[in-house]
């Protein structure tokens, strides 16, 4: 007799919504004929943001995503997918194999989206106790949003971007390096913003044991997220991970010296010099001084709804603006 069900996934923290749904497949109300995706999207929304004047608007928010990134193309293979943003950047980063980087919609599709949550959210903000869990709920979901569609863009953008120096266009090639470089700054920043997204919160451990015991479990978990194992060739970015603290350090370093190499070597005859060992070198150094991403317990709990939206709009502006000079 089946009393329960239960999953063990490699890795968790993400789509809550994915899993309460596999959750709720497993059983049939009495009387239930056939899943009902759409009402139980609504009843979903109910439960995770409480009763809303706009709460239409995140449902609508929700059903939008579930038409775009919730919808995986039968052309699309591959097991999981991830962003190019925590990979080592080389020129053709658009992969539909192991670990596909592809997407099968258009961001300006899932823009509609993400516009659509966060002016209901904005609104909603302002009637939730700011330490109820839902509003960490809504503040996690306007992160997630958002930081979906900036990876969708600077999917783009790096094809963009490689296509300039090909055609060895400079102007569009530093406009597109510096865009790609800003942005990743500023989705850093709204990472940080939230306990859920940040290094520290979720990847590091806090300072309850010996400085020694720290400091190694530190490296340890920073070598996982980066290196996967520091003998691993083809791993590196197995289990990479999108969260403040590492976008604006690490990957933005490995970014700037992608870019960097490319612009010095444009109008060169000579192929593009190996960037392995650097990249390496630089995840080193990363991981010896990652300890200092630590911060005390009432720093990893910290959030400022206003301090969210504000770094979420500052992030839409670049990608609205992004869209239109991509798409144009």
């Amino acid at each position: 007799k089946v009393a329960g069900l239960g999953i063990a996934m490699e890795g968790i923290e993400q789509n809550e919504i994915l899993y309460d749904m596999i959750f709720r497949l497993a059983w049939k109300e009495e009387g239930e004929k056939s899943f009902d995706l759409s009402l139980w999207i609504d009843q979903w929304v109910t439960a995770r943001y409480g009763e809303s004047k706009r709460k239409q608007t995140l449902v609508n928010a929700w059903k939008c995503a579930r038409k775009t990134v919730y919808d995986r193309s039968p052309d699309l293979s591959g097991w999981g997918f991830k962003s190019i943003i925590g990979e080592r950047p080389i020129f053709s980063m658009r992969t539909n194999e192991f670990q596909s980087t592809d997407i099968s919609y258009r961001p300006s599709q899932f823009l509609r989206c993400v516009e659509e949550l966060l002016s209901a959210a904005d609104e909603t903000s302002h009637r939730l106790p700011i330490k109820s869990s839902a509003m960490s709920s809504l503040l996690y979901d306007v992160v997630d949003f958002v930081r979906q569609l900036a990876s969708d863009i600077m999917l783009v953008l790096h094809e963009k971007i490689v296509k300039a120096y090909l055609n060895k266009n400079v102007e569009q090639f530093k406009y597109g390096s510096n865009t790609f470089t800003m942005l990743l700054t500023q989705l850093d920043k709204l990472l940080m913003s939230h306990p859920n997204w940040r290094l520290a919160t979720i990847a590091l451990p806090t300072r309850e044991v010996s400085e020694h015991d720290f400091s190694r479990h530190c490296m340890q978990a920073a070598t996982l997220i980066t290196q996967w194992h520091p003998a691993s060739r083809v791993l590196h970015s197995y289990s990479s991970r999108q969260l403040g603290g590492i976008l604006g350090t690490l990957y933005l370093k490995r970014w700037k010296l992608w870019f960097k190499t490319l612009e010095e070597n444009m109008f060169s005859k000579r192929a593009i010099p190996s960037l392995r060992q650097d990249y390496s070198r630089i995840e080193d150094n990363w991981i010896q001084h990652v300890s200092s991403f630590s911060v005390s317990s009432d720093a990893r709990a910290k959030l400022v709804p206003l301090e969210v939206f504000t770094n979420a709009y500052s992030v839409m502006y670049i990608i609205k603006d992004l869209i239109i000079t991509l798409y144009e």
